[in-house]
Formats: C-alpha cells, structure tokens, sequence
C-alpha cells in the first residue's frame, strides 16, 4: 500500500486533524493532540511529534521544554481520513502533569479490564532491550545475570519430535503435541 498525499486527509475547518498518540511498547494511549499540516510535516521530517497548541495558536515539539520527546515510528489514518494514529517511543511523560498517560482519570469502570498481555509483554521486551544496553556484551554482570534467565530453546531432532532445553541445561526429548 502506498502513502497517500496529504491532500487526501480530511482536516476541520480550522485546519485541523486530531491526533491519537500510543505507546509503541505497551499499547497504551498517551495522548490526544490536534496536527495541523504544518506540524504534520515538522513530525514526519524530523520523526519526533509536533502538533497545533489551540489555546496558544502555534505549532509545539512535544518535550522542547520538558525533554519529554515522542520518537515517532508510524503515522497512521483511519477508515474516514479524518483522525491520526501516532505510534511513538515515549521519552519520560507524555502527560504535562508528570503522568505517563493524559488518561489517568476515571469517570466510571463499568467492568474490571482485563489484562493487557501485549502491552505486558511490550514492558517485558522493553526491559530485555535495556539490559542488553545496560549491561555490556562479556561484562562479568552480564554472565551473571544472563546465567539466571530462564532458558528455553527448542531443537528438531526428528520429525514429530522436539528437544527442550531448561535453565538447568538438561535437554529431554519429547514427542510434539497437537492441539
């Protein structure tokens, strides 16, 4: 699928696109911020957010004063051309109050949500990214620690039979199962 122009987005009569902010690792919605063409330009040229202020009738970069920037990965419309998906790598808050959400206020939960396990597993893979930062490859730490995380790891032998390999560095051979 190609990109379409600009041309083809429906802003508002003011010139205006709203924009939904998300959080690449974990799914969840930072922010919601309004494009003008102008800052939607400045945001697909320099690949960090930049939106329309309404109350200060100017163009903002998200975290010029905070250093709270948004690192954008993909720009996405929806169905109608009228509304913005931004995915992005959030650097601190996305919130001006400090929050990481602007969506820490609840108005009513009509029924408990159910766990997020992309979003679990985006921190998951958050945190692995991290460390392999944090901790250099043939540090003394890193064999350590990497001697801790469980190891899974699975080898065919055969077919319809599959090796797998524990933490304990013990393999045992098994048949595959179905399901």
């Amino acid at each position: 699928m190609s990109n379409p122009p600009m041309e083809s987005l429906r802003f508002d009569e003011r010139g205006l696109i709203p924009a939904i902010i998300q959080d690449a690792e974990t799914g969840t919605v930072l922010m919601l911020a309004y494009m003008n063409r102008e800052s939607l330009t400045l945001t697909l040229e320099t690949g960090q957010t930049h939106f329309w202020s309404r109350s200060r009738n100017m163009i903002w970069h998200k975290g010029e004063t905070s250093a709270n920037v948004q690192d954008v990965l993909s720009v996405k419309y929806d169905c109608d051309s009228d509304a913005l998906l931004v995915t992005v790598n959030q650097h601190g808050g996305a919130c001006h109050t400090g929050e990481h959400s602007c969506f820490f206020n609840s108005l009513r939960e009509l029924r408990p949500a159910s766990p997020n396990l992309g979003g679990i597993l985006g921190k998951l893979a958050g945190v692995i990214r991290r460390r392999k930062v944090e901790l250099p490859e043939g540090s003394g730490k890193r064999r350590a620690r990497s001697s801790l995380l469980p190891r899974t790891t699975a080898s065919k032998r055969s077919p319809g039979r599959w090796r797998i390999c524990f933490i304990t560095r013990s393999c045992s051979w098994s048949r595959k199962t179905s399901h």
